[in-house]
């Protein structure tokens, strides 16, 4: 059964890993967004981790930790985008 589990989240976490990192970078006014969804991602992992525990989650889900971490923590370094108005 572990197995199962394993194969049916390894991709969606693999992915938002992605789509996390490429819409960090493209999309700085929607990172507090972003970075949500990834910490919900993160909370599906754990409870699958809960129910279903095996070394090979364990390892995906340790490694989205560690990309959300570096995402969160260089987001809170950034400095606050303020719109500006150019007269014309």
């Amino acid at each position: 059964m572990e197995l199962e589990l394993f194969t049916a989240l390894v991709l969606p976490l693999l992915f938002s890993i992605a789509a996390g990192i490429y819409g960090f970078r493209r999309f700085p006014e929607r990172r507090p967004t972003l970075l949500l969804n990834l910490i919900c991602f993160q909370f599906v992992g754990a409870f699958a981790l809960r129910t279903e525990p095996s070394i090979q989650l364990l390892s995906v889900m340790a490694l989205h930790v560690l990309c959300v971490g570096i995402l969160l923590a260089k987001h809170v370094q950034s400095p606050e985008l303020v719109p500006v108005h150019v007269k014309r």
